[in-house]
């Protein structure tokens, strides 16, 4: 990051008066579009303005396209995001509010319901609890890639290092060892992963 009193000419100026080098600002972005907790990148504190992002020079078409569609998803209540169900891909698909009953991702073909967030399954047979044919795929990604699923939003999540207390993406809070909704109080009795 270049000071306050630098050049943006080949970089990026925030509205704060900071100015990133092409390379830097590009590289922030990568870094905020794969953290999900980074994103929106920010900048003193504050959100950087998405117009000026997007109209930079500074970003590849395919960072510009992912950034369209992080602000996409980040103005969805997190209650009514839907991903693919899919542990290997998890790609958003878009708002429950506005999607069919059964979606397909475009990235892996999976069919997700947008109600119960399982495998697509006939409209009869949808409640908010898993089917056997659910529940042995998720046995088998528990199993085979250590998935946990979030019991609020239903999203597979893979803890790669820290402790059993995750926070989703949807800002649901549970326990990765028993998959138990956290609270304050939770007392998880499995010790080991």
């Amino acid at each position: 990051m270049l000071g306050a009193d630098s050049s943006s000419a080949a970089g990026f100026a925030a509205e704060c008066g900071h100015a990133f080098c092409a390379p830097c600002f590009s590289d922030y972005i990568s870094y905020c579009l794969w953290t999900e907790c980074a994103f929106p990148p920010q900048c003193c504190q504050k959100p950087l303005n998405p117009k000026s992002v997007l109209s930079s020079e500074v970003l590849s078409q395919d960072q510009t396209n992912l950034y369209s569609q992080k602000l996409a998803e980040n103005n969805i209540p997190s209650a009514n995001r839907v991903y693919c169900v899919n542990p290997r891909c998890t790609r958003w698909l878009g708002d429950s509010a506005k999607l069919s009953r059964s979606v397909s991702c475009l990235k892996c073909s999976t069919q997700t319901c947008t109600q119960c967030r399982s495998q697509a399954h006939a409209d009869s047979e949808c409640e908010m609890v898993d089917s056997a044919e659910d529940l042995d795929f998720v046995d088998d990604a528990k199993r085979q890639w250590k998935f946990q699923r979030c019991p609020h939003c239903r999203l597979m999540v893979m803890r790669t290092e820290g402790c059993p207390h995750i926070i989703c993406r949807c800002g649901g809070q549970f326990c990765y060892s028993c998959g138990g909704d956290y609270s304050s109080g939770h007392a998880c009795r499995i010790t080991a992963f």
